[in-house]
């Protein structure tokens, strides 16, 4: 769908969600490394803060076993991030103008980013824990 509207933006946007072509990147990967910097976390913040909140029992002992896989994980987390703040601060493309020659102004990645910076501060939380917390015994 493309708006005509001179004051609003002409980029492509998609139907769904509204998102631009420049935006749906950075949303995408950005979400991605959310659940990679879960997935980091999950054996070893994640039981913590189950139990923090009142949550138990003894299906928390499975997560330990995604200990195993933080040789992966970390790797994907730290990817996805990179490439993710790469499309939500890159600076946009020329805005296409209409026949009449106005032209939209770029839209804002701010979403993008608020996602990103959310997925960092998890995966580093899951990531500097296993070193930190001998620290807190």
């Amino acid at each position: 769908m493309v708006t005509t509207d001179s004051a609003l933006d002409v980029s492509e946007t998609d139907g769904e969600t509204g998102l631009t072509d420049h935006q749906a990147p950075s949303v995408l990967l950005g979400t991605g490394a959310i659940l990679g910097g879960l997935a980091v976390s999950a054996c070893c913040v994640l039981p913590l803060v189950f139990v923090m909140i009142g949550v138990g029992g003894s299906w928390m002992g499975v997560l330990v076993g995604f200990g195993a896989y933080k040789s992966i994980t970390i790797p994907v987390t730290l990817a996805l991030l990179a490439i993710g703040f790469y499309f939500a601060y890159r600076k946009p493309k020329a805005v296409a103008c209409n026949a009449d020659g106005t032209c939209g102004t770029p839209t804002s990645n701010r979403v993008a980013r608020k996602l990103l910076w959310a997925g960092t501060a998890i995966a580093v939380i899951g990531i500097a824990f296993p070193y930190a917390a001998p620290f807190f015994y």
